[in-house]
């Protein structure tokens, strides 16, 4: 099925294949085109991967998701509970992102906030809360729009997990130097990290096979309050940048992510 999955993308559709191809090659100037062609072939693998791995989670059992997918550090939650620090824990589209999140909310011992994007379709709306809530912990869940008001409410400590490698809009916003180039990032984390003091964990979710994956917890810094916002926002771009670096095709290069 991913095969087939993933020769359609590339082959037949050529699903976003301009834009896949422009990212890429803004980001690695060092690569030839053949370089850049196996890259791409890479991530549309990594791609279809994605999306059927998503598409199974309606019918995948608890004890088989998490057979999948291993927290490597989860002492690091209980290290923030016992020092009552609220955790905002932060990733980006890499490999699984979705099954690194539901990974994480069994991980902790902490108030799990959960975010979500509602969708217009209420029925699917509903399938789609209710399979997280039979994957994972949600202790509170809360579209991404009303996240602020949902963390200012949060008893502590708390643990919530976003992801933040959008392109942003025009008004809310820091630019960082990111693989090699001026790049918006949203600066929606950084205040809240600062304004309600939060600790920040970056998420690194790594493939270590065909549908099997691994997490670390990387500790950014205990308390945003004694950050900048732009400091708190390159570092999270920096770590971002590292993890692209080790595995380049398992990021979302088919976002429009430079648009200005």
């Amino acid at each position: 099925m991913k095969f087939f999955l993933y020769c359609a993308l590339y082959y037949i559709f050529g699903y976003r294949k301009e834009v896949v191809s422009e990212n890429l090659a803004r980001s690695f100037l060092s690569l030839d085109e053949v370089e850049l062609e196996k890259l791409r072939k890479r991530f549309y693998r990594n791609f279809a991967d994605v999306l059927v791995e998503n598409a199974i989670i309606y019918s995948i059992s608890k004890a088989s998701l998490y057979n999948r997918i291993k927290v490597l550090n989860p002492e690091l939650f209980q290290q923030m509970a016992d020092e009552k620090i609220a955790a905002l824990c932060i990733g980006g589209h890499i490999a699984n992102w979705e099954w690194g999140g539901m990974a994480i909310g069994n991980a902790s011992p902490m108030h799990n906030v959960a975010v979500y994007l509602p969708l217009k379709n209420k029925y699917v709306d509903g399938i789609m809360r209710n399979t997280r809530s039979r994957l994972t912990k949600l202790d509170t869940l809360v579209p991404s729009r009303d996240i602020f008001k949902a963390l200012l409410r949060a008893p502590r400590p708390f643990q919530t997990y976003i992801i933040a490698d959008q392109s942003p809009s025009r008004e809310h916003h820091h630019r960082v130097v990111f693989l090699g180039q001026s790049t918006a990032f949203f600066n929606g984390p950084a205040k809240m990290a600062k304004k309600l003091k939060l600790g920040m964990i970056y998420i690194e979710t790594r493939r270590t096979k065909p549908g099997h994956y691994e997490v670390e917890l990387k500790l950014m810094f205990k308390d945003g309050s004694l950050l900048e916002e732009e400091q708190i926002t390159t570092m999270y771009a920096k770590h971002l940048e590292q993890t692209i670096l080790k595995y380049p095709s398992d990021w979302l290069w088919s976002h429009k992510r430079w648009k200005f």
